[in-house]
């Protein structure tokens, strides 16, 4: 069995610690001084070292003193975190929302203030995770899921394309030949950069996808790998290869210059977000809002790609 110091002696470790005085934390935990200096000594036998080192009327930490006080500190945090989560978890405004962290940054938080402006009243919080079905950790109410079977209905139709920088793209001749079997070649002699896949998380290898649906040859040990689809993104954005683009999470970079496609929106991919309900949440007013917003905003996505043919870079 675990011996696990109680909570009412870890509250006194980081009131003596915190004031440097056994003498001040009994006043503030409303004690006698003495009750203070037994809990310690107390403390100190159950973990089985000293915990301050006494100079007069103060004291301070122990070496290992800090590295205990440290992890009492942040097990207090992560309780205070999850009380004031659960509490949210009952209040029909408070909406807390788990995402992964490309669609994150790349789609949603650039728009969620138009939700915040039409919706005051709804106090939302969005959790960056790579996992958004794990409510017990997450405690949200609700995650966008980006699967090949969600178990819910895609939000949108994306579509899936490769990318570059403008630069990039130009010093390799991507944006002048017109023949688009050429250009295919062109881009498998070049820098891939791509997702690792993980068939737990029902995701695909989109430059696979892509390649077969467009009759190009590539070579998949060669293409680079990464953790998240943000982070090829990024370093397609830097000049190092070429990314595999879905229009959610390359809209805002290729309306901005920072990316250009290289071939039209074609292939549909089999992947898709959507929003899946916390069966073990309570009901929230605020959910069927922002329900209709998200369906709302994402019908944008379809209207930029059926713009995404007539783009081009600009200098």
């Amino acid at each position: 069995m675990i011996n696990i110091p109680s909570v009412r002696a870890l509250r006194v470790l980081e009131a003596c610690a915190r004031l440097e005085s056994f003498t001040a934390a009994a006043d503030e935990l409303s004690v006698s001084q003495s009750a203070v200096s037994q809990q310690i000594k107390l403390l100190e036998q159950t973990v089985g070292f000293r915990l301050f080192e006494r100079s007069g009327r103060r004291v301070a930490l122990s070496d290992a003193g800090r590295r205990l006080l440290q992890a009492v500190r942040h097990g207090f945090g992560h309780i205070q975190q999850a009380i004031e989560e659960e509490k949210s978890r009952d209040a029909g405004t408070d909406l807390v929302i788990a995402v992964q962290p490309g669609f994150s940054v790349r789609w949603l938080l650039p728009r969620l203030n138009r939700f915040r402006q039409a919706h005051p009243q709804v106090r939302l919080t969005v959790k960056s995770v790579i996992d958004t079905t794990d409510f017990d950790r997450s405690f949200a109410h609700v995650g966008i899921v980006y699967s090949v079977r969600p178990g819910e209905a895609f939000l949108f139709t994306e579509h899936l394309y490769p990318v570059a920088a403008p630069r990039f793209a130009r010093q390799h001749g991507l944006l002048a030949s017109p023949d688009e079997a050429e250009l295919g070649r062109r881009i498998a002699t070049l820098p891939l950069l791509g997702e690792t896949t993980d068939e737990g998380q029902n995701t695909v290898d989109t430059w696979r996808v892509w390649s077969m649906a467009n009759g190009v040859q590539l070579e998949w040990s060669d293409i680079q790998r990464y953790s998240q689809s943000n982070i090829s993104l990024e370093l397609a954005q830097l000049g190092q290869g070429i990314a595999m683009g879905r229009s959610s999470l390359v809209m805002d970079a290729i309306t901005e210059g920072k990316l250009v496609p290289l071939m039209p929106p074609r292939t549909v991919s089999p992947c898709g977000y959507a929003l899946v309900v916390n069966p073990q949440a309570r009901a929230n007013d605020s959910l069927p809002a922002f329900r209709r917003w998200l369906a709302e905003t994402a019908m944008e996505i379809g209207h930029f790609e059926a713009r995404l043919a007539d783009f081009r870079p600009t200098d």
